[in-house]
């Protein structure tokens, strides 16, 4: 692939990766309660919902089989799967895969700031891109 300098940068592609690594972080970080966690938790989802395995998977592009091994912990879920949770279902992300609602999460002092630290570099990166776009 090769760079082209006039090219506008996309940031919607840029909030998107930044989501994505994000996902991963927290899927990543999660000792194996935290997994077992994700797992009853699509599974009390699609319950909720009264579906199927096999009329949950068609909702979203699936087999029945490759949701049946989600749910049995077998497989890793995949962030393409996680937005296509989101745009079916309209489902709250974070608390998929947390198990916690925004009302419940409690950040420490060394959290918060290390929260604003990366609000910080993502203006300052926003920033100096819109300069760049600008200067192109």
């Amino acid at each position: 692939m090769e760079y082209n300098a006039n090219k506008k940068f996309d940031f919607g592609i840029f909030f998107f990766l930044i989501g994505v690594k994000i996902i991963k972080n927290v899927v990543s970080n999660e000792n194996q309660s935290g997994v077992d966690g994700l797992r009853e938790r699509l599974v009390n989802l699609r319950m909720k919902l009264n579906l199927s395995q096999k009329q949950f998977g068609e909702r979203l592009g699936l087999q029945q089989s490759y949701v049946s091994r989600l749910e049995k912990g077998d497989i890793d879920i995949a962030v393409e799967i996680l937005i296509s949770l989101y745009k079916n279902f309209n489902i709250d992300l974070h608390e998929l895969l947390t198990g916690q609602t925004y009302a419940n999460i409690a950040y420490d002092d060394s959290q918060i700031s290390n929260l604003n630290a990366q609000i910080d570099i993502l203006q300052k990166t926003i920033v100096m891109l819109q300069a760049k776009n600008v200067s192109d």
